[in-house]
């Protein structure tokens, strides 16, 4: 063995003899001796396998056998940096750095993977013992390096940077690792770190956690409502913040909380009217007892009517006793103002069951039923009214109108006018309301006078229209008393000159009596206090045309129809008046001008039965001008029409005779004769036939005209014939 010993100590030769030693103290073990031995092979031959083979049975001799770990920590290092991180060698490097007092092993961490965590947790452990907080930090972030997803290091990180109060890199910590959790974990992280910026006054941190968690967890409010305090003062995204609360949180009353703040922000700091009126809005419809939310509203809306009518309605559900009577005042107000009486009568009657004495509930209520025409509604609300201590005056007023409203309804007005003569002996009204009760009775001379009676105590222009239009109906139909009903209506046009009921009938009244210049005159009157764009004028000039007509003032007749077809020059009425008046004027040339006119207007409103009519008048008056082609081309235009075919094809067959076409004229008229149509009338045949006659006769066909002749007097026995006819 010393032999061995003293050859092995020299480097250059003793290789052989050192591993020969090596199996004599491995067999005998000798485990100091071998260890020195293996210490020296590994440190004097190059790298090689049996090298890295010397070495972990020199590390494993040194760890377990001789318990000197710093010295067997240092060749498991070489060996895992030679080796490239042999598994074998990393499984074993546990066990020495678990009973290692010296935590410095970052180097060797770089090379495990499998007992990683092992190695770390006894580091840490090591450095906790030591009470060295900079040791064990470095320890959990180069374990976090290594293993990002180790949570047990992530944990014992923030608990440290926790215990020593160093909030700023707790919350970056924390930060760092939100990238590695998943959803849930990420929110329960966020919570926690907006908690610690927060209160450790971060609040920029705070901010961005809070947000971070809001977008994470888009169902909560919590994250909303802890930024609320960290942007106090911000107006914009305060008002955010609340309007997102409001839209996420499921808690009613949360909503409307949130929707007032924002509301509030917005009437306020913001200027921002608009989006207040909204947001009030939405916390209106959703509780109509929120006062301040009505109380914004009311102003809001003072411009539009509809909805304010709706905010309040909306009220009403929410509101009793006098706060109710308040909100139903203002609809009241808004009703009548609209224009919509039904509705304000129907919250005045919700208003008088919670206040049944209020007297200008009453007096409103009363106005109301008379603006609608509710005798029924005003009778109700009259007779409570009157049961309370009135006024003489309103007392009389009320009791004026129950009795006319029952008089004109047809009802006994006894009751009234009983109360009405109590209340006031001597008024007038009681004689025209006495007066009215005689009108409605079945005896037209009672029904007059009542009638008379009342309307010498009308002072109502108006009324004493109706009532005179009434009495005068009654003159001419039921009493048959002409010149009492014309002074009806003489006394009824100096209220209304205009009137066209009066001035029609006064008209017809004189027509009946024959006084062709007093219907002439009120014609002439009632046009002088026509309107000039009044749309009666030109009927009225029509009516005075044709009054002049029938009593042959061709210059006045002229004059008028020539004015009315000025005014309505498409009223064909009023141009025929026209033509005739031109003619009885010898002025036959105008009378066509105007008639073709006449055509030209119903040929423009295809009115085919008015144009044939039109025609067969042209075509005569062509004939008296001797323009017998024109007249043809009328009559030919007439002849279209079954009711005028007969009379156009005689007008037409005259005119071929004349131009001695006989066998054209004889074909037209014994079409006429021989067409049995409900629209050919015998007379028509019968003079078709004398016409015939007349034709053959010039002809000198005596038998066939004494034939044509004798048809015509079997259709017609009372003809009227020429002296030659009559002869045969």
């Amino acid at each position: 063995m010393q032999i061995l010993e003293s050859i092995a100590s020299n480097p250059s030769v003793g290789i052989e003899a050192t591993l020969t030693l090596v199996e004599l103290y491995r067999k005998a073990q000798r485990w100091r001796p071998l260890a020195s031995h293996l210490d020296r092979l590994v440190t004097n031959l190059p790298p090689q396998p049996r090298t890295s083979s010397w070495r972990r049975e020199l590390a494993e001799l040194l760890s377990a056998r001789l318990g000197e770990m710093d010295a067997a920590v240092g060749h498991w290092t070489l060996l895992l940096q030679t080796e490239n991180a042999d598994e074998a060698a990393t499984h074993l490097l546990a066990l020495p750095l678990a009973q290692s007092e010296d935590v410095n092993w970052s180097s060797a961490l770089k090379h495990t993977s499998g007992t990683r965590t092992a190695v770390l947790t006894r580091m840490t452990e090591l450095a906790k013992r030591a009470s060295d907080d900079n040791a064990l930090e470095s320890v959990l972030r180069e374990w976090i390096e290594l293993d990002p997803k180790a949570s047990g290091a992530w944990e014992a990180l923030e608990e440290l940077l926790e215990d020593a109060g160093r909030w700023q890199d707790l919350v970056h910590v924390g930060q760092r690792r939100l990238q590695l959790l998943d959803s849930d974990e990420r929110i329960i992280q966020l919570h926690r770190i907006g908690g610690i910026a927060q209160a450790a006054g971060l609040i920029a941190d705070a901010v961005e956690a809070y947000r971070a968690l809001a977008a994470a967890d888009d169902q909560s409010v919590d994250a909303l409502q802890a930024l609320l305090p960290l942007l106090a003062g911000e107006s914009v995204q305060e008002r955010d913040l609340w309007i997102q609360i409001g839209e996420r949180s499921q808690d009613a009353d949360t909503r409307l909380d949130a929707w007032a703040a924002a509301a509030r922000l917005c009437a306020g700091p913001l200027q921002d009217k608009e989006q207040a009126t909204d947001l009030w809005q939405r916390v209106f419809d959703a509780s109509p007892v929120h006062t301040e939310a009505y109380i914004f509203l009311t102003t809001a809306y003072v411009e539009q009517q509809a909805k304010l009518i709706e905010l309040h309605e909306a009220r009403t559900i929410a509101s009793t006793g006098e706060e109710l009577v308040i909100v139903l005042r203002r609809l009241i107000l808004l009703y009548r103002h609209s224009d919509q009486p039904s509705l304000a009568r129907q919250k005045l009657r919700e208003a008088l069951e919670i206040r049944p004495s209020d007297e200008m509930l009453q007096r409103e209520l009363l106005e109301v039923c008379e603006d609608l025409d509710d005798e029924a509604g005003y009778e109700r609300a009259a007779e409570r009214r009157l049961v309370e201590e009135l006024p003489r005056i309103e007392r009389v007023m009320t009791v004026r109108k129950l009795a006319r409203m029952t008089v004109k309804r047809g009802a006994d007005p006894s009751r009234w006018l009983e109360a009405l003569q109590q209340v006031a002996p001597g008024d007038p009204e009681l004689l025209r309301l006495q007066g009215l009760v005689e009108a409605q009775a079945d005896d037209p001379e009672v029904a007059a006078h009542g009638l008379e009676q009342v309307v010498a105590s009308e002072h109502e222009p108006a009324e004493r229209i109706v009532l005179l239009a009434r009495l005068a109906a009654l003159y001419t139909n039921k009493l048959r008393q002409p010149n009492a009903a014309i002074d009806a209506w003489t006394r009824l046009l100096r209220d209304d000159p205009a009137n066209k009921q009066a001035n029609v009938a006064l008209c017809d009244l004189y027509r009946e009596r024959g006084s062709a210049e007093a219907v002439e005159a009120t014609l002439e009157r009632w046009l002088a206090a026509m309107d000039t764009q009044d749309s009666e004028r030109a009927w009225v000039l029509g009516q005075i045309g044709k009054e002049r007509l029938n009593r042959q003032d061709s210059v006045g007749v002229l004059v008028a129809l020539e004015q009315a077809q000025g005014l309505a020059a498409d009223d064909v009425q009023i141009s025929q008046l026209l033509v005739l008046a031109q003619t009885q004027a010898g002025s036959v040339q105008e009378a066509v001008t105007t008639q073709e006119m006449i055509i030209r207007a119903l040929r423009k409103k295809r009115d085919q039965k008015g144009l044939a009519k039109a025609a067969m008048r042209a075509a005569l008056l062509y004939e008296q001008l001797s323009d017998l082609d024109r007249a043809k081309q009328h009559y030919r235009t007439a002849s279209r029409n079954p009711e005028s075919f007969a009379q156009a094809s005689i007008g037409f067959a005259r005119i071929c005779s004349g131009q001695g076409n006989d066998s054209r004229a004889i074909a037209q008229l014994e079409k006429v004769a021989l067409t049995a149509t409900t629209t050919i009338t015998n007379d028509d045949r019968a003079s078709a036939l004398v016409e015939l006659a007349k034709i053959h006769l010039q002809k000198g066909r005596v038998i066939q005209a004494r034939s044509s002749l004798t048809k015509a007097k079997a259709l017609k026995s009372d003809l009227v014939l020429d002296p030659e006819l009559a002869a045969l």
